[in-house]
């Protein structure tokens, strides 16, 4: 033990020597020393000892000779070099440490080499007492330096010159040297050894170690020296981190299979462990920002005024240089940071990179940011010439502007990520399932809100890190070597945990990617599944291929155990078979490359190929072993017994349907034995083999009942364990001739029995014959027949009871027989004795049979009276289920055809006459039933508990019956409805009956009423059926066990309908109730929509009197009807005149003829206008015809004097003759017309028809005015004539005037297209608006010449001269006409968006608008050949200008813009306007030109959708803590006092505190945060108070709930401690008033946000604290007088406090007292007598008690007087005092 023990020391100071790096002698020296050897063996033993320190430290030696010295409670002796060695060496130590690693800077310490130390271990050393307080190192004075000052050529050299130990040694020659000292302690280091460098050793089981354990079970590591950032650093994150984890998970498969059961186990340990790897990070990130400082050079000068400055030439060349070294910096710094990559594959590296790359460029830009360096910028500015110095320097800045807000930003929100990546990181593998929700919406805010993390490259990059970090983790917890070597579970275990982890990855991705679709608002997920998903995908195909192989393998070892080799026997057979599972293990154990790579996947699957391949290999080898062992049986049961053992084997697959095949044979090996069993049973049944001394009879049976044990044996366990495989069709003939069999040897014995019962009247016949004959009987025999009488009426009389007994029970129904069951019980007690003791020597059989007779009578007299009772029952319950409810109408002859509420009022009083008598027989129930229970039990109460089951069967008959009756009654209603229908009575053969009720049609005007109206008709069937179903509600439920109504139930309050428990709720959800409802209905709807589709089909008219005749003929005469159009109108009217009828539809009789009469009326009222409109339209026809006529004729007479009268004579006598066609046709139409004042057309009326006499006269006249016309313009035409023929010599004087103006004319078109051309609407500058109006004046003046030259044209034609051409005005009339096209759809353009312009903002229609303009575009691109216009690219513009700005319409319509972006709209475009959505039209928003200011408004209105959502958080935020409230219950002792309330668990507010704090946190890093900058404070500080109150609340409750019991149930405390009582009823009060408030009031926020809460619950827990702390003064005063009292703890000893019972001390006297179980106190309890010892004596055999322990009393008794402590301490007093006089005694 020694020799392992010194091999342990040994070993782990080797080990310290290498992570040291110094020499084996130091560490032999140190295991000289006495107290390093304590250290090292308590370690090893696994004491309290957890940790191991061993450190180096460098003492000074100021003689240059070896020297030794002492140093701490544990020292060494060392060798020391001499100066120039140390000189040298150490040097060459410092220039190595600097050119090798540049970029460290502290926690590192310069080492003495090696070689140095041990080539100065063989001089002799002298003691010194320099103290070690005062020694310091040169590594530390150097790294000092150098992380304050940094060497400018990077070579070390000065780090080594500034160093204060190592400065000229040679010049000094009193300088201590250094030695080096090795030391060792446990848990840590020395204050004054607090930078010494050190090795540790950590262990985390306890135990001894031994050397095989150093390497396994001890986590070691190096403590760099000195107090650096870098070694708090290393000592957190390679010691505390792993050491908590660690403990918080067990081992590393613990730490890593944690699950959410595990998780729940050390919360704070847990919190610790997280705000520990928050300082971690911070710590580095501090690191981070030193290593990454550029220090810029600053300007010596001093400048106070820009101005003064300038102009000062020195100064402005220094800043110049200046600037230009920081160009020259910022080049360096930007340049190195953009070949910067993040470090690593995970999404920490990502934030390391961010956090890295912001302290370089913020460092920087906050230098550069300087007041100071403002004033340098700025008098450059003003003074310097080098203006590219200038421009470039103040581009250079601003890239670092932008790239440290970038930096800045990323790190901001990547940070609120950080805490989720450590989790997947480093956090336990199961934990990363939990993560990964958290992860994904927090990764959704950053999307949402970021700027430079919102794009798919960066973001997706992110993404990738997260899969690959994951997929690492899986691959680093899986080891495919070690899976196998694990227990199965836990190995199954940790694949599928890591399988569930990456496909959750997957799924968690996908279910937010949906959320972010679904809601439409933020960019969707873009990003290549591939990248993301495509190795962490095939590892989970991978993870389920390694669990299928581990639970193959965990089977096949299961199967092949130890129970396995019993069954068979076959032991070697079975260890071949489980090489062969280790062989096809193997090459899985021992594979050589990576299965997680998907480059792998063929190595992968040929791999998986060839253990498939084995285990099938396996498989069959264990099939044939089956084989094999069943080969070896011969019987079924032997088989079955062997099977059955297989099969206690697990096994799976092919195996077990092998073992379930060979059931099947075993079947039919056990049909083969039953068939022979059944052969010897039939060959050996009538002569069988009997047992020696058996009689036949009872041999018989023995032989029989043998036989089928064979069988039956087999057939039991096979009904037991295999009875699925009974159900097959071998099993099927299996169980047939086992039954066969069983039954015909059960028939065997009964006939071998009764053959028995016949002998004995045959031995009694026998034997009176045979004595007749004297013969010598034996006596037995002549007993038997001397007692044949006896015998022959003992039978007669059990014969005759028992047969009366089964007829009494044959009368009883199931439920009686449960009713009576007592009854039946007591008399089977009667016939009891019959079995046993009576037997046929008994004498007192004839009394049994008188007993049994009695009780027969009584209990058939009992069963009368019931039966007789539930048979009036049951005719109460047959007349409720065949009662009828309903009563056919046409039952009853009634002639006419009812209405509705007639119909209604009839059936519904037939029906409650009918439910009122069913009621009344109903409620006869009860008292039948009270008779039975009369009769039965004895009382008549109804609420018999023998009787609840009774009660129920009848209850459910008359559930039953009230189901029957109600479903008769719908059916028969619906039957009632269906006979109506001609169609379904003609298919049924029967004649259809009359319609049920009426339903009358007429006309209000403008409407068609249904009287009663579809509504009521609705209403009124719907509640027949209704009512219906509630004839159920009289019937009143019993209550439960009883036959008693039930109660009314009193609502609420007084308004409140009371409510009673009937049938209607059960019978209304009846399946087939509802069904017939619903034909029910679905024939009411039928019959409602036919009359709905009647009324439709009468208000095709409803023109007729809707419409106004007016203004219907008013329009009517602007089309200028023709005589056939009048014609038409008239036959239409006419017809819908006669258009009437009445018709029944199914059940209902449609009365429509009041109706038909209103439309005859308002068709007739038509006719009447149409011959009204028809006569006025004649008379002005013809008064307009003679008017022409006669100006005609006063324009013809007209004499001429000018050229322009002339040519209206003639343009007269040119009419006359060109119309004079058109007037024929004219006046013979209007002779056609009043010609039909003489007739009319069959089946036509005209007007004359209602004409009267005096209006016939008129009629005449005006027929004789039409009739004039024709002659009149005959003479017409001919005056024509002459007046043309004596014009000649006129017209011939005129025709020169008419060349004159033509020639004028020309002149006139010519300037006109020279003005359109010049000045014209289609120059290219011209506005369109003005253009517009241009053309129109051109176009009419284009008119006007257009009639000018219309007139020339006509002078020439009537002169009889050539036809003059215009080409000039003919070219202006096109091009005013092509710019008509275009300005057409200028025009129409501008009408739209007039229209538009008056719409309301609020009624904004962007499909319409978008719509029209595109319709308005279509049309302009039809102008194809107009496209060469310049005005054509001006309304091009204007219109894709316009629609340009539609899109930026929608987006302002966005419901996310409030009142401060309308603001920022209005400064952006100049325009100011009212938001009134009253007032406010998309005119103002056309008046802003937006498609002028895109960019402008694309920003505002994404900065207001990402404020929304910000909005829409915080929306969120105040609906869910508004709905949070605390959970409370009440707090009792014992579960009666009631304590008052009490907060249950607060995890899950806890849990929403974090999550809402980290969206709030989010939320104020964004940039869109300002306009709810103000309420995101306030919910920060609002969520910080609850989490503060809360965090206190729970506090004071602990401490509450803890004292409560102490101050509240002890009076003793509260004697000794009346202030702190005091104190505590004051608390309590204050306690339970805020606890009640928040019981009234239990939201969370409202509740932590009351004034003052916080404040008092801080105050009750000081309170309380202060209670506490002077009631456990009060314990230590007890402990004191009693120091026993210490070994029980402060809830115990208060329990013995807090009483006055003496005796309450009794269970705790094992700790009090060691091994005393009890005192002996005297009668009374005054006085302690004794002890008695906890072990017993022994165990007594006959009592089964055990022994009561060792006992003795007291030499004198100790009187229970004042307080516990002053006789406990006498008691123990007196216990020593007994003790010793014992001692001396003996």
């Amino acid at each position: 033990m020694v020799q392992s023990e010194d091999a342990c020391k040994s070993r782990l100071l080797e080990r310290a020597c290498n992570g040291l790096n110094v020499p084996e002698s130091l560490c032999e020296a140190l295991l000289s020393e006495d107290q390093a050897q304590i250290d090292l063996s308590t370690f090893l033993k696994g004491g309290s000892a957890s940790s191991l320190l061993v450190y180096l430290e460098h003492v000074p030696v100021f003689a240059p000779k070896a020297s030794a010295f002492s140093f701490g409670r544990m020292s060494v002796r060392a060798s020391v070099a001499t100066d120039e060695q140390l000189d040298a060496d150490f040097e060459g130590d410092s220039l190595n440490q600097n050119s090798s690693a540049s970029d460290q800077v502290t926690g590192e310490m310069l080492q003495v080499p090696a070689d140095a130390t041990a080539s100065a271990s063989e001089s002799a050393s002298a003691p010194t007492d320099q103290p070690t307080a005062d020694s310091s190192t040169g590594g530390d004075v150097a790294q000092d330096a150098n992380a304050q000052s940094p060497p400018a050529d990077g070579s070390g050299f000065e780090v080594v010159e500034q160093s204060a130990a190592l400065q000229e040694p040679a010049q000094r020659p009193d300088m201590p040297q250094q030695t080096q000292v090795l030391h060792v302690c446990l848990g840590s280091l020395p204050d004054m050894h607090m930078s010494c460098k050190a090795f540790y050793f950590l262990r985390s089981q306890p135990g001894r170690l031994t050397v095989e354990d150093i390497d396994t079970q001890l986590e070691c590591g190096i403590l760099s020296e000195g107090p650096s950032l870098r070694m708090l650093q290393q000592v957190l994150s390679s010691i505390f981190v792993p050491l908590l984890v660690q403990q918080a998970g067990g081992d590393k498969h613990a730490a890593v299979m944690s699950s959410g059961d595990d998780r729940g186990q050390s919360s704070l340990l847990n919190e610790f462990l997280g705000d520990l790897n928050k300082f971690v990070g911070q710590v580095g990130q501090t690191l981070h920002e030193l290593q990454g400082n550029v220090h810029l050079v600053m300007p010596s000068v001093q400048v106070d005024e820009v101005e003064h400055a300038s102009n000062d030439n020195e100064v402005i060349s220094e800043l110049e240089h200046i600037m230009s070294d920081w160009g020259t910096a910022l080049t360096e710094v930007m340049q190195r940071e953009a070949e910067k990559h993040p470090v690593g594959t995970g999404p920490l590296a990502e934030i390391e990179f961010w956090r890295v790359r912001n302290a370089a460029f913020s460092s920087l830009y906050e230098q550069l940011n300087l007041p100071s360096v403002k004033k340098y910028v700025s008098v450059l500015e003003a003074g310097s010439a080098d203006q590219n110095l200038l421009t470039s320097f103040k581009a250079q800045f601003n890239e670092l502007k932008k790239v440290t807000e970038e930096a800045r930003d990323n790190l901001k929100f990547l940070t609120t990520l950080e805490r989720h990546f450590k989790n997947i990181t480093s956090g336990p593998l199961a934990g990363i399932l939990d993560t990964l929700p958290p992860t994904m919406n927090a990764l959704r805010m950053v999307w949402i809100i970021s700027r430079y993390y919102s794009d798919d490259m960066r973001m997706g990059a992110l993404f990738k890190r997260i899969g690959q970090e994951i997929g690492d983790r899986v691959e680093a917890a899986i080891d495919v070597k070690a899976v196998f070597k694990m227990v199965p579970v836990e190995a199954v275990r940790l694949i599928k945990t890591g399988k569930s982890v990456l496909e959750g990855w997957h799924n968690t991705y996908m279910q937010v990617r949906e959320k972010i679709e679904v809601s439409g608002r933020d960019a969707r997920w873009e990003f290549s599944k591939p990248m993301l998903f495509e190795r962490t995908n095939y590892m989970a195909e991978i993870c389920s291929d390694l669990s299928e192989m581990v639970e193959v393998v965990d089977d096949f070892h299961k199967f092949l155990g130890p129970e396995l080799k019993a069954v068979t026997g076959d032991s070697q057979g079975i260890d071949l078979v489980i090489k062969s599972v280790e062989a096809m293990v193997q090459p899985v154990e021992s594979l050589e490359f990576a299965i997680f790579e998907k480059s792998m996947a063929p190595q992968w699957q040929a791999l998986k190929a060839v253990f498939m391949s084995s285990n099938e290999s396996i498989k069959n080898a264990t099939r044939e072993l089956i084989d094999v062992s069943f080969r070896k049986l011969r019987s079924a049961d032997a088989a079955f017994e062997l099977l059955e053992s297989f099969k206690s084997i697990k096994s799976r697959g092919a195996i077990r349907k092998q073992m379930m095949n060979k059931m099947n044979d075993i079947l039919q090996q056990f049909r083969r034995e039953i068939d022979t069993t059944t052969a010897i049973f039939h060959t050996l049944k009538d002569a069988p083999p009997l047992t020696r001394n058996m009689p036949p009879v009872a041999g018989s049976v023995k032989w029989s009942r043998s036989l089928f044990a064979r069988v039956k044996q087999t057939m039991q366990k096979l009904q037991d364990v295999e009875a699925e495989l009974l159900q097959g069709e071998t099993g099927q003939e299996v169980n047939v001739k086992y039954m066969a069999l069983a039954k015909a040897m059960l028939s065997y014995e009964k006939q071998c029995f009764s053959q028995w019962q016949e002998k004995l009247t045959h031995i009694i016949r026998e034997t009176r014959y045979l004595d007749r004959m004297t013969f010598t009987i034996p006596e037995y025999a002549l007993n038997v027949t001397l007692q044949e009488d006896r015998y022959l009426q003992c039978v007669d009389g059990l014969t005759d009871m028992l047969e009366r007994y089964c007829k009494v029970l044959d009368r009883l129904t199931p439920i009686e027989q449960q009713l009576l069951s007592q009854r039946l019980t007591q008399l089977r007690h009667v016939l009891d004795p019959g079995f046993s003791p009576l037997n046929w020597n008994s004498l007192g059989i004839p009394d049994f049979v008188a007993t049994c007779n009695k009780a027969v009578n009584e209990f058939q007299s009992l069963v009368s009276q019931v039966q007789k009772s539930s048979s009036m029952a049951e005719k109460v319950v047959y007349s409720i289920m065949t009662a009828s409810l309903v009563k056919d109408p046409a039952v009853q002859g009634t002639p006419d055809v009812m209405d509705l509420q007639e119909l209604y009022d009839h059936l519904e009083r037939f029906r409650l006459e009918a439910i009122e008598d069913l009621v009344k027989k109903y409620k006869t129930v009860g008292g039948l039933l009270r008779k039975i229970e009369e009769v039965v039990t004895g009382t008549n109460n109804g609420k018999a508990t023998q009787l609840a089951a009774y009660y129920a069967y009848w209850e459910r008959n008359i559930f039953t019956a009230l189901n029957t009756m109600v479903l008769n009654a719908m059916r028969m209603l619906v039957n009632m409805l269906v006979a109506r229908s001609a169609k379904k009575a003609a298919a049924a053969g029967l004649p259809a009956r009359p319609p049920l009720f009426k339903v009358v049609m007429y006309l209000n005007s403008p409407e068609i009423v249904v009287q009663p109206s579809v509504n009521d008709l609705k209403k009124v069937l719907g509640r027949l059926a209704r009512n219906q179903v509630e004839s159920s509600k009289p019937f009143v439920r019993w209550m439960s066990g009883t036959c008693i109504e039930a109660p009314e139930v009193r609502g609420a309050s007084d308004d409140d309908e009371p409510f009673v428990h009937t049938f209607f709720t059960d019978v209304s959800q009846n399946p087939q109730i509802v069904k017939t409802m619903l034909t029910l209905t679905h024939s009411t709807q039928k019959v409602i929509f036919g009359i709905t589709r009647y009324v439709d089909s009468w208000k095709r008219h409803q023109a007729l009197w809707k419409t106004e005749k007016a203004s219907v003929m008013d329009k009517f005469k602007i089309k200028h009807p023709t005589n056939a159009d009048f014609e038409e109108k008239l036959a239409k009217y006419a017809k819908l005149a006669d258009d009437s009828t009445n018709f029944d539809l199914e059940f209902v009789h449609i009365n429509c003829q009041s109706l038909a009469a209103s439309v005859r009326d308002e068709a007739l009222g038509w006719v009447q206008a149409l011959s009204q409109c028809m006569r006025e339209l004649d008379t002005q026809t013809l008064e307009k015809l003679k008017e022409q006529l006669k100006g005609l004729d006063e324009e013809l007479h007209k004499t001429p004097v000018t050229l322009e009268e002339l040519k209206q004579v003639l343009n007269v006598i040119n009419i006359i003759r060109s119309t004079s066609m058109n007037m024929e046709l004219r006046y013979v139409d209007l002779e056609e017309r009043f010609r039909q004042v003489d007739r009319t057309i069959r089946g036509l009326m005209t007007r004359v028809l209602y004409a009267t006499a005096a209006d016939k006269a008129v009629l005449e006249a005006e027929y004789n005015d039409a009739c004039g016309i024709r002659p009149a313009w005959a003479e017409l035409v001919d005056q024509a004539g002459l007046v043309d023929f004596g014009l000649s010599e006129t017209k011939t004087a005129f025709s020169i005037t008419t060349r004159q103006q033509v020639i004028e004319f020309q002149v006139v078109a010519s300037e006109f297209l020279q003005r359109l051309k010049t000045s014209g609407p289609g120059l290219p500058n011209t506005d369109l608006a003005k253009g517009s109006e241009l053309l129109k004046k051109f176009q009419e003046e284009a008119a006007s010449v257009s009639q000018q030259r219309e007139q020339l044209v006509l002078a020439e034609k009537l002169f009889g001269m050539d036809i003059t051409g215009y080409p000039d005005l003919v070219q202006a009339e096109a091009e005013l006409k092509r710019l008509g096209q275009v300005y057409a759809v200028y025009a129409e353009h501008a009408d739209n968006v007039r229209q538009y312009s008056q719409q309301l903002w609020a009624d904004l229609d962007i499909s319409r608008m978008v719509a029209g303009t595109d319709e308005v575009a279509k049309k302009l691109r039809g102008l194809t050949a107009l496209k060469n216009l310049p005005v054509y690219e001006l309304v091009e513009k204007e219109i894709q200008g316009f629609k340009n700005s539609l899109p930026m319409m929608r987006d302002l319509k966005n419901d996310a813009l409030r009142k401060r972006h309308w603001d920022q709209l209005m400064a952006v475009t100049g325009q100011k306007f009212d938001m009134d959505p009253k007032t406010f039209t998309l005119g103002n928003m056309f008046a802003m030109r937006l498609h002028q200011y895109g960019p402008d408004i694309s920003e505002i209105t994404n900065a207001a959708i990402k404020e929304l959502t910000i909005e829409t958080e915080l929306k969120k935020l105040a609906d869910v803590w508004r709905e949070q409230h605390f959970d409370l219950f009440k707090y009792t002792k014992g579960g009666m006092d009631d304590r008052g309330w009490i907060l249950k668990s607060i995890e899950e507010v806890t849990l929403l505190l974090e999550d809402m704090g980290l969206n709030l946190q989010s939320m104020m890093a964004s940039r869109f945060v300002r306009p709810f900058a103000e309420e995101v404070r306030k919910w920060e500080q609002r969520l910080s108070l609850v989490s503060e109150c809360i965090e206190v609340w729970m506090l004071v409750q602990r401490k509450w709930m803890y004292l409560e019991s102490i101050f509240m149930d002890s009076d003793d405390i509260r004697h000794q401690l009346p202030q702190e009582a005091k104190r505590f009823d004051g608390i309590d009060k204050s306690w339970k008033k805020i606890m009640q408030d928040t019981a009234k009031n239990p939201n969370v926020l409202e509740a932590c946000s009351v004034d003052g809460r916080l404040d008092n619950l801080r105050m009750l827990s000081e309170q309380l604290e202060t209670c506490q702390k002077s009631l456990s003064e009060y314990l230590d005063t007890k402990r004191c007088a009693f120091p026993r009292f210490f070994f029980i703890s402060d809830d115990e000893l208060l329990s013995v406090l807090g009483t006055a019972d003496p005796t309450s001390i009794q269970e705790h006297m094992l700790k009090l007292f060691d091994n005393c179980a009890s005192l002996t106190f005297s009668r009374g309890n005054k006085a302690v007598t004794g002890m008695t010892s906890s072990e017993a004596k022994g165990f007594d055999k006959a009592s089964l008690l055990t022994l009561q322990g060792e006992a003795f009393d007291f030499a004198t008794p100790v009187v229970i007087d004042g307080a516990v402590e002053v006789w406990m301490s006498a008691v123990e007093k007196e216990m020593r005092t007994t003790l010793h006089r014992s001692a001396a005694i003996f």
